[in-house]
């Protein structure tokens, strides 16, 4: 028999306390209620301490909305008090219900165990910092509006071919957003200088513009793909054998692979078992999430679409099926091995704005058949981790079968995507490469298209790949999403810092590292730092971070939200520290230090704002350009009242007006200045 849940005289009085809370509160506050009149010693006491934690709870809600405030400060105060009376997990899942991507953060400790440190990235304690910060839920709304409005714009069918009358990947809303702010970024650029420790300063304007970054971002990129297809090449599987499979999984021009095809992989059991094969899989989301579909060569609307998934949530979907093809791939057992290899995969966009996935993976002869089954029972998995598990669910006779299998549920899956006709062919899909080079050689045109727009004709969008560049980026500033991903790959940032080091290293696995990353070698690099499939945590070379340390108290400084700030400080070579980063810099803003500088001559001066010479904005711009042009912007500063080099655990966890903390760096542990 259910117990009660409130007493039954009590009716008007909680009707009348929930008038004064939001109507979306009316769950939680009610499911709470009932707790406290269920918890109490007798019904008399259950029934006291569930009414007045009714009244307190009125009373809060009661002054949240009547506290005119816009949407953002709102819901912060909101998220307070919610924190106050229901906690963290319950307030958390109520800002993911407002569209808020609360970040994840660890569970409560038991009683008895030791404290948990608050100061960690993304604690509890960081988060309900988080969700009671009005600038945090002004992001978190910012984003929402705009994703928003492009997916009104995907439901309005505005982003599409051209020749079918709309814009493709993003549409000419989102476009124009995009410019607009990389326009203020410009603007913004110009007016901003890094100031080291050392006096040293540098204009960010002076630095190349985001053309010139694209094709440098390329170029490291190619360096990348080149040195994996090297390693590959080393000890890649004969021609005799790849040219016993059908020619559809390995020609040029072949249609690939699909499910029906993975037992030909077994020819490659007559290889050397250690030798690699490439293989590029493309990998697409299930029906319901693409707008148009395409039926004798011509677009229609897709009748399974589901109008409430966006780009987004496609995204989660294909990171969600490799996280699972992975976990899958690394899992051993006393009798199978698990699947060793590297790679890396692109996101291509569908003329419709949603996302799917090249990728270029290298595995052992051995494992390919096995690898590629594993990737297609993913990615046909439907609402479990695994395609075999729906029908073993449905053939489940006792409640606790079923709850046995329930528990491999996944978040982003459906049942009727392991169901969906066409789904074994059109899913997923695979080529076998005749030559390590040849995957390089496929997937070029998908890395050009993304990152810099070169000179190809763009089949998704039906025109040139130059003039759709714009619209790529587009969708990538407003979906969040990342165009390119390496799996088992040494780390790019580890490389970075060793091009920074010119001098001869005494020791040998961080010189033959220094002189390969110095010789843009990415074969030998990795060689040199654990070899090719290496864990990351295994590899002699990783990045070196510390805590920033507050230049005031000496102790740790934190962000506005309480978190320890990290700074990458050099590289840890089998445990000992190599420092390649000697200097503090910041971020100073020309206008903000106009505006100080002005307050600064209003506190000194006796002439009243009215009386203010014409000239007087122009002569005080001419001290600033003076002081640019002289290398004393940072004596300008301390004159305006910048302090420089500020504590970061300040109020608000800022620095003052103008001033961002940043990076430092420097060449071979000497300190000589680096152009940032």
């Amino acid at each position: 028999m259910m117990q009660p849940t409130n007493h039954p005289q009590d009716f008007g009085f909680i009707q009348e306390q929930l008038a004064r809370i939001p109507e979306e509160f009316h769950g939680m506050v009610m499911s709470h209620y009932a707790a406290e009149y269920q918890s109490g010693e007798h019904e008399g006491a259950g029934r006291r301490d569930a009414n007045n934690w009714l009244l307190d709870a009125a009373e809060v809600y009661a002054l949240a909305v009547q506290k005119r405030l816009v949407a953002h400060e709102r819901l912060a105060l909101l998220s307070a008090k919610h924190l106050e009376l229901f906690g963290l997990d319950a307030t958390a899942a109520w800002a993911r219900e407002q569209g808020a991507r609360v970040p994840p953060y660890p569970k409560e400790r038991a009683e008895g165990e030791p404290p948990a440190d608050p100061h960690q990235p993304n604690s509890r304690a960081a988060v309900s910092s988080k969700l009671c910060a009005a600038e945090w839920w002004n992001w978190q709304l910012t984003r929402q509006h705009r994703q928003r409005s492009e997916q009104a714009q995907r439901n309005a069918l505005n982003v599409c071919k051209r020749q079918y009358g709309g814009s493709p990947y993003s549409s000419d809303e989102a476009v124009e957003n995009y410019k607009w702010s990389q326009t203020q970024l410009e603007a913004w650029k110009k007016q901003a200088y890094l100031i080291s420790n050392e006096g040293d300063q540098f204009s960010l304007d002076s630095a190349d513009h985001q053309h010139a970054a694209s094709f440098i971002k390329f170029a490291e990129f190619m360096v990348r793909v080149n040195g994996m297809s090297n390693i590959a090449a080393d000890n890649y599987i004969g021609a005799d054998v790849i040219g016993l499979l059908p020619e559809k999984l390995t020609g040029d021009k072949g249609e690939g692979g699909s499910l029906a095809d993975v037992c030909h992989l077994a020819t490659l059991d007559k290889a050397d078992p250690e030798q690699w094969i490439g293989i590029a899989f493309t990998l697409t989301t299930p029906s319901r999430y693409h707008i148009f579909s395409t039926a004798g060569g011509k677009l229609r609307r897709n009748p399974r679409y589901d109008r409430s998934t966006t780009p987004a949530d496609a995204r989660d979907w294909l990171q969600e099926t490799w996280k699972l093809t992975q976990t899958a791939w690394k899992r051993a057992t006393k009798h199978i091995e698990s699947i060793n290899g590297f790679g890396f995969r692109m996101d291509e966009s569908h003329h419709d704005g949603v996302s799917h996935y090249h990728y270029a993976i290298w595995v052992q002869a051995k494992d390919a058949q096995r690898a590629t089954q594993i990737f297609y029972d993913k990615a046909l998995r439907g609402g479990y981790t695994d395609r075999s598990i729906l029908a073993k669910v449905r053939a489940a006779t006792t409640t606790e079968e079923v709850q046995k299998w329930e528990r491999r549920q996944c978040r982003y899956g459906q049942d009727k995507d392991a169901t969906e006709p066409g789904a074994d062919v059109r899913r997923l899909n695979f080529k076998v490469m005749r030559s390590a080079n040849g995957m390089v050689s496929y997937m070029v045109k998908y890395i050009t298209k993304g990152l810099t727009g070169a000179d190809w004709d763009d089949l998704k969008a039906g025109e040139a790949s130059s003039q759709t560049i714009i619209n790529i980026m587009a969708r990538k500033s407003v979906w969040g999403l990342r165009q390119y991903a390496f799996w088992n790959a040494p780390s790019v940032m580890a490389w970075r810092e060793l091009r920074r080091l010119e001098d001869e290293q005494d020791d040998p696995v961080l010189e033959a590292a220094r002189l390969a990353a110095r010789a843009s070698d990415w074969k030998a690099y990795t060689e040199a730092n654990g070899g090719a499939a290496c864990p990351a945590n295994e590899r002699p070379i990783r990045m070196f971070r510390e805590n920033k340390e507050d230049c005031e108290t000496g102790s740790d400084a934190h962000n506005r939200y309480g978190e320890v700030i990290q700074q990458v400080r050099g590289l840890l070579v089998e445990g000992v520290e190599v420092r390649t980063r000697l200097k503090d810099w910041y971020l100073l803003n020309i206008g903000s230090l106009q505006k100080l500088l002005v307050q600064q001559y209003l506190r000194h001066s006796d002439t009243a704002r009215a009386d203010l010479p014409i000239t007087f904005s122009d002569d005080i711009q001419a001290v600033i350009e003076q002081a640019k042009a002289q290398g004393k912007l940072t004596r300008l500063a301390d004159h305006a009242g910048i302090v420089m080099f500020p504590s970061s655990s300040l109020p608000g966890g800022s620095p003052p007006l103008g001033l961002v903390g940043a990076s430092s760096h420097g060449k071979s542990g000497q300190g000589q200045e680096v152009q940032p």
